[in-house]
């Protein structure tokens, strides 16, 4: 359901788009990103994908000891893997992990777009 709101808020965007101004459109585009966000970050083991970056975050090294390893060797990103250890050193929690992530894929996607 909540796919079907987006997809109908942005074919409605994409309709009032030649009848928007500069600073309108980017607020609506702040707008859509700021709902994606929301929507993939708070999402709740969907997919096998979550699961296992779940696991990964779960079992994921303390930031001390995360510069005493080889990054490139390890079957992680090595962007991931810094950003879940400096979290885990605040929070057991998975949920700020996705939103993060989400925010880092939406906001490039929209930059891109804009």
């Amino acid at each position: 359901m909540e796919y079907l709101l987006i997809f109908l808020f942005i074919i409605i965007c994409i309709y009032l788009n030649r009848k928007l101004t500069g600073n309108q459109r980017k607020f609506l585009l702040g707008a859509i990103c700021a709902y994606l966000i929301v929507l993939m970050g708070f999402r709740y083991r969907v997919g096998i994908d979550t699961i296992n970056y779940s696991y990964i975050f779960e079992n994921t090294i303390p930031v001390s000891e995360l510069f005493d390893i080889d990054l490139t060797a390890t079957r992680i990103e090595p962007a991931y893997l810094i950003i879940t250890s400096i979290i885990r050193e605040y929070t057991n929690e998975f949920w700020p992990v996705q939103i993060i992530m989400a925010a880092i894929t939406n906001i490039c996607v929209f930059i891109f777009i804009y």
